[in-house]
């Protein structure tokens, strides 16, 4: 028996488009993010989903709220699916914090798990409350597909986790908006299947 977890980045936000960091901080989809979701809906309507999942933060309910209408399922909402908390980062674009805290930024995208972000979370912690949250879902769905809606570091810490993978290697596992990556899991191994596909936004690449 295998369980197929399909993760997907929530759609754009304003701060996402400003390079703003977010975290904790409770930003709604734009009409971009808002567009972006229904290309999602559109791509997963046939599919036979046994449960979605989201973070407890608007962009990633919103997200799953629009693929949901195709499905009518109960949408589960887990606090312990949102994103890191960056502390005094948030809110800062990213150019302001190459300027305040370059050393910190620069050790961020070379040696993550070694960071202590001012004020913030730590990335251990962020793996071991989303893989804690994963298990839980793992233990109640044996097969089939399950839909995590979430963020983009939150899921790769999922996607190491799942695939024993150092987290110094993190950011290797870049989501961008609506981005969909999906782990085929059975009690011998988990098994990456795509990573950060964006084939459903082609078509609003046309219309752009």
């Amino acid at each position: 028996m295998t369980t197929q977890i399909i993760f997907v980045r929530h759609g754009q936000t304003e701060w996402n488009y400003l390079s703003r960091y977010q975290g904790h901080t409770d930003v709604v989809l734009s009409e971009e993010g808002i567009k972006q979701a229904h290309a999602l809906r559109e791509r997963f309507k046939q599919a036979k989903l046994e449960a979605i999942y989201s973070s407890d933060l608007q962009r990633a309910i919103k997200t799953a709220e629009i693929i949901n209408k195709e499905h009518q399922l109960p949408l589960q909402i887990l606090p312990e699916l949102r994103e890191i908390y960056f502390g005094e980062w948030e809110g800062l674009t990213h150019r302001q914090i190459e300027e305040q805290y370059a050393d910190l930024l620069h050790q961020w995208w070379t040696t993550p798990h070694l960071v202590q972000i001012p004020g913030g979370e730590s990335l251990d912690n962020v793996q071991k409350r989303s893989m804690r949250a994963l298990n839980k879902i793992l233990a109640q769905y044996q097969s089939g597909q399950i839909m995590i809606v979430a963020h983009g570091v939150i899921i790769a810490t999922m996607i190491c986790g799942l695939l024993d993978i150092p987290q110094s290697r993190m950011v290797e596992y870049k989501q961008d908006n609506t981005a969909v990556t999906m782990v085929t899991v059975s009690p011998q191994k988990a098994t990456l299947d795509y990573y950060n596909d964006l084939t459903h936004l082609k078509p609003l690449e046309k219309l752009g």
